[in-house]
């Protein structure tokens, strides 16, 4: 079942008619009542507030901006989470939704400590960055641990 539009959805679908009625003199009732089958969910009072507005950022470019953002929300970008491990090394992967990014956390002597990995995952990179981090911290690899435990 299909998902009911709301008033902006609608007055988007159908902004090319309504410009070029509302272009040709009429006023906004008038305009109404011709697109009445485009319009009928959408009470009166909703439609006087919100045409002018759309038409408005429609005229002023951010119809482009608008179309993007749902595409964008209607077609993410799929996130390769099956090829990402949870943990590495002590540390958790995982996607920053906000910045959009891949970072590792992990607790060092009660603090939180953090690793910027990039946009794109790059395991060998991803290695790289975590190595280096933990020789800063002055901590052993998981590797490192289960070696020494053998010997």
């Amino acid at each position: 079942m299909e998902e009911p539009q709301t008033a902006d959805q609608i007055l988007l679908a159908n902004i090319q008619p309504l410009r070029r009625l509302l272009n040709t003199g009429n006023d906004l009732r008038a305009v109404y009542l011709q697109m009445d089958a485009a319009f009928g969910s959408i009470p009166w009072n909703t439609f006087r507030t919100k045409a002018k507005t759309a038409i408005q950022f429609w005229e002023d470019g951010y119809m482009t901006g608008f179309e993007a953002g749902a595409r964008q929300k209607d077609n993410p970008e799929p996130r390769p989470e099956s090829e990402v491990p949870r943990t590495l090394d002590g540390w958790s992967i995982n996607w920053a939704k906000q910045g959009e990014f891949w970072r590792a956390f992990r607790k060092v002597g009660g603090k939180s400590k953090c690793i910027y990995l990039g946009k794109v995952y790059d395991p060998d990179q991803v290695q790289k960055k975590i190595t280096a981090k933990n020789k800063a911290l002055n901590l052993q690899s998981a590797k490192e641990e289960t070696h020494d435990l053998g010997s």
